[in-house]
């Protein structure tokens, strides 16, 4: 083999590992994500949220802490374009049953009082 081949070799070795890698990392990621999001459609919720970010491409991290257990949970969901329509922020609430798409927001007043805000169907 020729010294020049050397190099070559290396990259081409570097290029088939890296490509390894990064399609390993993201059917990691998507499998974590559907999982969160089989989660999220099973179980129960009924609390405030305690921090909603927009990530990105329509998705936004909502945080809530769950009334009465205090646990917080986070998920990513699809619903950035809801969420702004509807000016849903931190400190709004949420209710979904469980193993439902149906996910109602609640408004806060002045005062603290919670008032039904709107309705979403998540699939």
């Amino acid at each position: 083999m020729k010294p020049s081949q050397h190099p070559i070799k290396i990259l081409f070795i570097a290029s088939v590992l890296l490509l390894v890698f990064t399609v390993t990392s993201l059917i990691i990621n998507t499998n974590q994500t559907m999982e969160k999001t089989a989660d999220f459609m099973k179980r129960e919720l009924s609390g405030v949220l305690v921090a909603v970010k927009d990530i990105h491409r329509g998705s936004s991290s909502v945080t809530i802490k769950q009334h009465p257990t205090g646990e917080l949970l986070e998920y990513n969901l699809e619903i950035s374009k809801f969420l702004r329509e509807n000016d849903i922020r931190e400190r709004d609430s949420i209710s979904k049953n469980a193993n439902s798409g149906t996910i109602i927001f609640y408004k806060a007043d002045e005062r603290g009082v919670y008032a039904k805000c709107c309705e979403l169907e998540y699939d």
